[in-house]
């Protein structure tokens, strides 16, 4: 707080920037990730199944889906709210492997959050991580889960797995 001045000033701020963010959301697409398109298509082709785990509420996951031209791939959406717990809890991931009929051991997870790995590790799937804005701080590298810098080595990995 002191370096904001105050509570009630942060609560402001917040305020302001989350009615930007969702103006900005529900009339915009958000960009995709390198690779994210490429990786569906290929799952599509395979005909493997695809769900989303996140934290965002329901209604603004399926519009930022929709506007980015993705929402068609996931066959499952699991949203913030919808499971007791939320990341870094496994329920989201545990809701998503049970709604594809899959056991989460069957399942990969690709995650660019610290608390979302720590989700999908505790389900039980096969994470790997593609940071975003935050890298993995030493309590996630800790894991042991394999760590890209693209979603595109993603897809090579995928590739060279069939």
């Amino acid at each position: 707080g002191e370096a904001l001045g105050s509570a009630e000033l942060y609560a402001e701020l917040r305020r302001h920037w989350r009615e930007h963010y969702d103006a900005r959301v529900r009339h915009t697409a958000v960009p995709v990730k390198q690779g994210a398109g490429e990786i569906l298509l290929w799952l599509a082709e395979r005909e493997l199944p695809c769900a989303l785990a996140t934290s965002t509420g329901r209604e603004l996951a399926e519009l930022k889906l929709q506007h980015a031209g993705l929402r068609a791939h996931f066959r499952l959406l699991v949203c913030g709210g919808e499971t007791p717990r939320g990341k870094p809890h496994p329920d989201p991931y545990l809701a998503a492997a049970a709604g594809l009929e899959l056991d989460p051991s069957d399942c990969w997870a690709l995650e660019d959050s610290n608390h979302g790995v720590h989700a999908a590790y505790r389900a039980g799937c096969t994470v790997v991580q593609v940071p975003d804005l935050i890298f993995p701080d030493d309590e996630t590298r800790a894991l042991g889960h394999r760590v890209e810098n693209s979603l595109l080595t993603v897809l090579a990995a995928l590739e060279s797995l069939v």
